[in-house]
């Protein structure tokens, strides 16, 4: 399995990370669960190092995430006059080599730190 994932330029360890960081942030913007819960939920020991791990790879602590992406959708459904349907947005995925996925032009989304192991 190893050797399959470097050949498509991964590892489980990225896919592991990715899947927490997305998961992170979908509960994040989506619930009203505690910090410390989601940061117990996605199996880390405490807040502390959930809340480190979040901001190598957002640059942004996990109630700021939380509370610029609500200000952020509350600005746009007044601007918009049908209510917010879609994905709310997220840090891009990681990937191994510093590559990041593609992003919607505009998007003030921040992007993990290159060169730095995920987890």
């Amino acid at each position: 399995m190893q050797r399959h994932l470097a050949g498509m330029g991964t590892s489980y360890s990225d896919m592991v990370a990715e899947v927490r960081l997305d998961t992170a942030c979908y509960l994040l913007l989506e619930s009203n669960e505690r910090i410390s819960d989601i940061a117990l939920r996605l199996g880390y020991a405490g807040t502390s190092s959930f809340s480190r791990v979040f901001m190598r790879l957002t640059r942004m602590q996990p109630v700021i995430y939380r509370r610029q992406r609500t200000v952020q959708g509350n600005d746009k459904s007044r601007l918009v006059k049908e209510p917010h349907t879609g994905n709310p947005q997220k840090p891009s995925r990681l990937a191994r080599n510093g590559k990041t996925s593609s992003q919607p032009s505009g998007s003030n989304v921040v992007r993990p730190r290159q060169g730095k192991k995920p987890f």
